[in-house]
């Protein structure tokens, strides 16, 4: 009898094992399969190259998929001239969630470029809020997700630099004594030989629901 027991206690474990087998086969499939999806949205290294031939991308999420994403799109001037807009954006949670917020974040920065044409980064990141606390709210829920942003505007002609960050910076290699990243710079970060990498800060904020928000700040300099 008692053998008759374990050999049922074993064979319902081993049903248990091949059930939470197949489970989780589906639960890996599905995160690879939202792996190609985000993959989709993000640009491609000639897509970026393109855009800014002395640059690289270093991207390496903690899981499958990520919350994190970066941003390379262009945009003409009235006056013809090629912009290049592009980002490194964190958004609230990891994994699937976070993955799920940055589809969202992500379509918004589109809509600011392509739809509402608009070309100076502090103003793009308020009207990403915007899109972002709409497209939540639509839920009826007080859903607080959203993204840090460092968000920045080329013009690679001109070589005019403008800068918005959500509760982000960017550091900036400069020579000593550059006035013009002197005159938007917080402080000195490192030094080095003739050259500071200097850190010029975002605005105390994110783009999503966001307490007392305010306009999110344009930094320029040459």
């Amino acid at each position: 009898e008692l053998e008759a027991q374990v050999k049922e206690r074993t064979s319902e474990i081993e049903h248990q094992k091949e059930e939470l087998a197949e489970i989780n086969d589906e639960i890996l499939s599905s995160i690879q399969y939202a792996e190609r999806i985000q993959r989709a949205i993000l640009p491609s290294d000639a897509h970026v190259k393109r855009l800014l031939p002395d640059s690289f991308v270093f991207y390496r999420p903690k899981d499958v998929v990520s919350g994190d994403f970066y941003f390379a799109e262009e945009t003409i001037t009235n006056d013809g001239k090629q912009l290049v807009v592009f980002a490194a954006v964190d958004c609230t949670g990891h994994g699937v969630p976070g993955a799920m917020v940055s589809v969202v974040c992500n379509a918004a920065l589109n809509r600011c470029i392509r739809e509402f044409n608009i070309k100076d980064p502090g103003i793009l990141l308020d009207k990403a809020r915007e899109i972002v606390v709409e497209t939540f709210q639509k839920s009826g829920e007080d859903v607080k997700d959203g993204m840090d942003i460092s968000l920045c505007v080329f013009n690679k002609k001109t070589g005019e630099f403008k800068f918005a960050g959500a509760n982000n910076p960017v550091w900036i290699i400069h020579p000593k004594n550059d006035p013009e990243v002197s005159s938007v710079a917080v402080g000195k970060v490192i030094e080095k030989n003739d050259f500071i990498l200097t850190e010029v800060k975002g605005d105390k904020q994110a783009v999503g629901l966001t307490f007392n928000p305010k306009p999110f700040v344009t930094k320029e300099l040459q």
